[in-house]
C-alpha cells in the first residue's frame, strides 16, 4: 500500500512540475510570434530535428544504463561512483560537439542551402553536450526520489529560458540565434545550479572503468 501511495505522490509531483514547465513555455510564445517569422520557426524546427537525431549518439543510452545499474550496489559510495562515471562520460561528448561546431558552415549549407546560419548551427552543436549533461543531472533527482527539487530545476530552466529569450530575441532582435542562445544559457545555468544545489554531494568523484564498461556494454545493442 505504501508503494502505491509513494508512487502516486511522485507521479502527481512530477506531473505538476511538467505542467508548470509547459505553462511557462506557453508564456514565451506571444513574444516569439511577434519577433520571429514563419521561416524562423522552420529553421528552429529543422535544428530541433537535427538535435533529436544527433542526441541519440551523444546520449549513448546512458539514461537507461545508469538506471539499470544504479540500484544494484547497496553502498552509497558505489552508487556515487556510478553517477560520477556517467557524468564523465557525458563530459566526453564535448569533444564530438566541438568537432561538429568546426563544421558549422558545412552543416548550415547542408540543412539550409546557405551558410547564413553558421553561428546558429555552431551554438546548436555546443548545446548538445549541455542537453545530455542536463539529462544526467535530472536523473539523479529521480534516482533519489526528490520530485520537488526536480521540479524546482525544471521551473528554473523554463524561467531562465523565458528571460533570456525575451532579452535576446525580442529586445536585441537576434532571431533564431537568440532563441538558441537562450536555450544554451538556460541549460548552462541549470547545470551549475543543480551541481551546487544538490548533485555534487551525490558523486564519489572516482571514475570507474568497470562500471563504464558494464554500462557501455549494456547500451551497445
Amino acid at each position: 500500500m505504501s508503494f502505491i501511495k509513494n508512487f502516486s505522490k511522485d507521479a502527481i509531483a512530477y506531473g505538476l512540475g511538467k505542467g508548470i514547465k509547459k505553462f511557462l513555455g506557453f508564456l514565451l510564445l506571444p513574444f516569439y510570434t511577434r519577433a520571429l517569422t514563419p521561416a524562423d520557426y522552420g529553421i528552429l524546427d529543422t535544428l530541433g530535428t537535427f538535435v533529436f537525431f544527433i542526441a541519440v549518439f551523444f546520449n549513448l543510452g546512458l539514461d537507461s544504463a545508469s538506471g539499470f545499474y544504479y540500484f544494484q550496489p547497496k553502498e552509497e559510495k558505489e552508487k556515487g561512483k556510478i553517477l560520477f562515471t556517467v557524468f564523465v562520460l557525458r563530459l566526453v561528448t564535448v569533444i564530438p560537439a566541438v568537432i561538429l561546431a568546426f563544421f558549422a558552415s558545412n552543416i548550415s549549407e547542408l540543412l539550409f542551402k546557405t551558410d547564413e546560419y553558421t553561428n546558429v548551427v555552431l551554438v546548436t552543436c555546443l548545446l548538445l553536450p549541455l542537453n545530455v549533461i542536463t539529462s544526467e543531472q535530472e536523473l539523479i533527482y529521480r534516482f533519489n526520489r526528490k520530485p520537488w527539487k526536480y521540479n524546482l530545476l525544471t521551473i528554473l530552466k523554463a524561467l531562465v529560458n523565458i528571460g533570456a529569450g525575451v532579452a535576446l530575441v525580442v529586445n536585441f532582435k537576434w532571431g533564431v540565434l537568440g532563441a538558441q542562445l537562450a536555450s544554451f544559457v538556460s541549460s548552462l545555468v541549470v547545470i551549475i545550479f543543480s551541481f551546487f544545489f544538490y548533485t555534487r554531494n551525490k558523486y564519489t568523484y572516482k571514475f570507474s572503468f568497470t562500471w563504464a564498461r558494464k554500462m557501455l556494454k549494456y547500451v551497445f545493442p
